[in-house]
């Protein structure tokens, strides 16, 4: 796999996250973001899937547990230990406590038995937050899907049969129950959403293993198709995969296929044409934060907006935003984007200085630098 193809991928990931919080913050094209961009992210993971991990799945299950299973129980434990001071806040304040069932759970102030029954609960991949921290489930669904993925593979590999078809046939049938249990009202604890996604992780891993075989080519012209294809479809239904909303199983996918290709059209052409844009390599490299935090960094923007417009104080506890309008939506989407990226920048200019204090203590002046060497 080449840098350059690499690049284009975490191009394609800043993007992604990208749509993902121009989508919350209710901006007039949320609702065609809504078609594929969570899609989006899943089949970027399959791409990124090694024939390697099928040998070794235990070496790929811990992978996972600490690139998506950590992440996800740090941030839920920062949300649930941070409650009553959001409350404080009027991040979820009485006012709006009838919106939704998710917001009248969160009004209510935790006590130290709270506290606890809710870290257990997100250890067992429970969500307790579904607004400030609602865009964690998606590293949940990524979790499993990717885990089922390689269990399976890893059984078909035990089994000695190396045809691709077996393992699609297998990926297609889980898909095909979950849609129809999904369908039927049969929502087991988000485990739908996740074989639902690993058929469309599946897609990326034959897409990096068979584009080029296939002659898969990425072209101005059908990206432009697919652009309008888009722009139509969205006044013919909906697409909601955190709520495991579809309004059929050829529209998901449709729309899915349509919007991944738009954005691997995009962000090979940005690769390849532009090669210091390093924002966006950042981003892409960073999505895991922006994901976690974006709606919490939206707030920023709600207290500015209270003190320009002189809106009453209890606004800030309207979900996710005040108001897109007005091309409010693109500083809102601005904010969830750059906020948690400086998050993460002070995290690890924090983490360099402790190992580094770290390291002079345990040398006391006696370790040899290594670049002495």
């Amino acid at each position: 796999m080449s840098t350059k193809r690499n690049r284009s991928m975490d191009i394609a990931k800043a993007i992604g996250i990208i749509l993902v919080v121009l989508g919350h913050s209710n901006s007039p094209v949320t609702k065609i973001i809504y078609l594929f961009h969570m899609a989006l992210f899943f089949f970027i993971s399959g791409y990124f899937y090694k024939d390697n991990y099928t040998k070794e799945p235990i070496k790929f299950i811990k992978k996972k547990i600490l690139g998506l299973y950590v992440p996800f129980v740090s941030f839920s434990v920062i949300f649930i230990l941070f409650h009553n001071l959001f409350i404080y806040l009027q991040f979820y304040n009485s006012i709006f406590a009838g919106a939704s069932r998710e917001y009248e759970v969160l009004n209510k102030s935790f006590n130290i038995l709270d506290t606890i029954k809710n870290i257990i609960k997100v250890l067992f991949l429970g969500q307790t937050d579904r607004l400030l921290g609602g865009a964690l489930w998606f590293l949940v669904a990524l979790l499993i899907a990717s885990i089922f993925f390689n269990i399976i593979s890893y059984l078909i590999l035990k089994l000695n049969i190396k045809h691709e078809i077996l393992r699609g046939g297998v990926v297609l049938l889980c898909f095909i129950i979950a849609y129809l249990s999904t369908h039927l009202k049969f929502n087991f604890h988000g485990l739908n959403t996740a074989i639902i996604a690993m058929g469309i992780f599946y897609l990326g891993y034959l897409y990096h293993n068979y584009s080029i075989k296939l002659k898969i080519k990425l072209k101005l012209s059908y990206s432009i198709g697919a652009f309008i294809l888009l722009i139509i479809l969205s006044n013919f239904g909906s697409i909601n995969m955190a709520s495991n909303h579809y309004t059929n199983i050829i529209y998901f996918i449709g729309n899915s296929i349509l919007g991944i290709y738009l954005t691997l059209y995009l962000s090979n052409l940005i690769a390849n044409k532009f090669n210091k844009i390093y924002l966006l390599d950042y981003i892409g490299k960073n999505t895991i934060y922006i994901l976690g935090l974006h709606f919490l960094s939206f707030k920023l923007i709600d207290i500015i907006k209270i003190s320009i417009y002189q809106y009453p104080s209890y606004m800030i506890g309207k979900f996710p935003v005040i108001d897109g309008s007005n091309g409010w939506y693109i500083i809102y989407t601005i904010s969830g984007v750059i906020l948690p990226l400086g998050v993460k920048f002070v995290y690890d200019k924090l983490k360099r200085l402790y190992h580094t204090f770290k390291y002079s203590r345990f040398c006391r002046g006696k370790c040899i630098p290594k670049n002495n060497f």
